[in-house]
């Protein structure tokens, strides 16, 4: 066991990615299917935490810790959690999962370019180069996800060619306009803004109280109270909470799982090897999500998406880079502040 145990961060976090992508493709394929977005984050939250009890039971029973803040918990769960998930929900009506995977990689740069401007972070004189490329990460990045959402280009044959000479596309390409792709791609941008916000936050907390899957069991449990209030806001008809053995039902179960237990996969994998190696297997999402949309949604893949996607993932190893070298020659202490700001 022993000679194996080195191999087990990086099994860890290839499981994570790829139950990740099944997460997106699934929640896409619920909303799709007619599914109120607000009734599928309730609903997915309330599977997230059953799964994570008996994971803080076993693994946290015994951590005393002080006083929690609730009201700030509350607010960080509401910015980070519920935002988040209805404008990702959302934005996937409008979008597919291979852009909700491909654009996740600009968290890492959304991130930095906030901790600069709320001055959490500064450029450091000493570190010209790397610094440059942080930026040149965070511009890629950026540019990537705009060239994504605006530009599709010709369609790459030798992957779709089987599609392409159908005379009717796809039920993705059916629904979604030009004018809706932008609207949603705005929506998910937007979306990673709030958890990009999250990750601000939720440093000093993790930091302060180093409980992160009772805190992330907190964050849930809040999460669905306001889930629940704003869903019936907005959705009054009882039909529409009512879960069938459908596909609604299916993808909400798969997703709160998979999100509990990514969630303390990747946690772990922070814990032991960094934030830099976890946040280094997001691109492996975006794979992931590429051949599941291409088999089971017979999305048809195009050039442009494939150029941004590139952009995002260089992007991302540019910012990664510029972090990893400022962090290998600061103190532990800070070289794990810096690494708080990392992707998910």
């Amino acid at each position: 066991m022993d000679v194996h145990k080195p191999c087990i961060p990086y099994l860890a976090m290839i499981l994570a990615r790829i139950l990740f992508a099944g997460t997106t493709l699934f929640t896409k394929t619920a909303v799709a299917g007619g599914m109120n977005p607000f009734v599928f984050v309730f609903y997915r939250q309330i599977f997230a935490s059953l799964v994570l009890i008996p994971v803080i039971f076993f693994f946290e029973r015994n951590k005393s810790l002080p006083p929690l803040p609730l009201f700030r918990i509350f607010i960080i769960s509401l910015c980070g959690i519920t935002l988040c998930s209805f404008l990702y929900t959302f934005s996937l009506r409008y979008t597919s999962a291979t852009f909700a995977a491909a654009s996740a990689n600009a968290v890492p740069a959304i991130t930095l370019l906030l901790a600069l401007i709320l001055r959490i972070e500064k450029l450091k004189k000493k570190h010209k180069f790397s610094s440059a490329t942080k930026l040149l990460g965070t511009l890629l990045c950026l540019v990537g996800a705009f060239l994504f959402a605006i530009y599709k280009g010709p369609a790459v044959q030798f992957i779709n060619h089987h599609e392409i000479q159908k005379t009717a596309t796809s039920h993705a390409e059916k629904v979604i306009s030009r004018a809706d792709w932008v609207k949603g791609s705005l929506l998910m941008l937007l979306a990673h803004t709030c958890w990009s916000i999250w990750l601000i936050l939720q440093g000093p907390l993790v930091r302060r109280y180093p409980a992160e899957l009772r805190l992330t069991f907190l964050q849930c449990i809040c999460s669905i109270i306001q889930t629940g209030l704003i869903t019936v806001i907005f959705e009054r008809k009882p039909s529409a909470w009512k879960l069938g053995w459908n596909i609604g039902l299916l993808a909400s179960v798969y997703s709160g799982a998979a999100t509990a237990v990514c969630s303390w996969l990747m946690t772990w994998c922070v814990d032991c090897k960094g934030a830099v190696f976890t946040a280094v297997f997001s691109p492996l999402t975006f794979l992931a999500t590429v051949v599941y949309s291409i088999v089971f949604w017979n999305e048809i893949l195009h050039w442009g998406s494939v150029g941004g996607a590139v952009m995002l993932v260089l992007g991302l190893y540019c910012v990664l880079w510029g972090k990893h070298k400022e962090s290998s020659s600061s103190s532990p202490k800070q070289a794990q502040e810096m690494g708080d700001n990392m992707g998910h």
